[in-house]
């Protein structure tokens, strides 16, 4: 039964390529989205084995990334799909309540929807030591809704990063892709907004800060505004 489980994603992905030409489209759709969830639920499970053996040998400070794509922070600990500890941040993590020194994330709670988002950071204040901090870069939308407000056509320009032009009619389809970055965002974040997620999950002392070279990417530096929060 175990081999059967372990080999499901494969599976999947092979019912997949036979079938989804003969399915329609809003079922594919469905069948779709369902194989994703069963995939990380299966990276989770991984993930979280092999972070657990890690965290009963490690006894120094822990550092946690939340961490998208290609990024890595050097002696930090990435969880996140697609990196060593996939885990599903969605779900219960294997760290032990009150031990991680600090968490850091970059570009990653946008793409959480608002319930989503609530988990993660309640899950977050969870494994935080007393006095620990969690810093982040969130995309400063409202930058872009300014520049949008009083210079329309310089904002066409901004069509350098969506990948379909044929749907650009006006500024206001940018501004729209640029939100919600073709369905990736689910949620619109601004200094408010996160302090106001970030309290209601328990945290304090919630505030701007400037960028870190240390830990944030120069790259998106004009298009991010930077937070911290401390669970007391």
């Amino acid at each position: 039964m175990l081999s059967v489980i372990n080999k499901t994603p494969f599976l999947l992905l092979f019912l997949w390529r036979r079938m989804r030409g003969i399915i329609p489209i809003p079922l594919r759709e469905s069948i779709a989205k369902c194989a994703i969830e069963i995939i990380h639920a299966y990276n989770h499970r991984i993930g979280t084995r092999e972070l657990t053996k890690f965290l009963e040998r490690n006894k120094e400070e822990l550092f946690v990334e939340l961490a998208p794509g290609s990024r890595k922070l050097k002696n930090w600990i990435c969880i996140g799909w697609g990196h060593e500890y996939p885990l599903d941040l969605r779900r219960k993590t294997p760290f032990k309540n009150d031990s991680v020194d600090r968490i850091y994330s970059s570009h990653v709670l946008e793409h959480f929807t608002p319930v989503e988002l609530e988990g993660v950071l309640k899950e977050c204040f969870r494994i935080l030591r007393r006095d620990g901090t969690i810093e982040g870069a969130l995309p400063n939308i409202r930058m872009k809704i300014e520049i949008y407000m009083n210079s329309k056509p310089i904002f066409i320009q901004g069509t350098a990063n969506i990948s379909d032009l044929s749907e650009i009619k006006c500024p206001s389809d940018v501004l729209s892709r640029q939100i919600y970055v073709e369905g990736q965002h689910h949620i619109f974040l601004d200094q408010d907004n996160i302090t106001r997620h970030l309290m209601a999950s328990g945290f304090s002392c919630v505030s701007s800060r400037k960028f870190d070279p240390a830990i944030d990417m120069k790259i998106r530096e004009d298009e991010s505004f930077y937070f911290v929060a401390k669970k007391e």
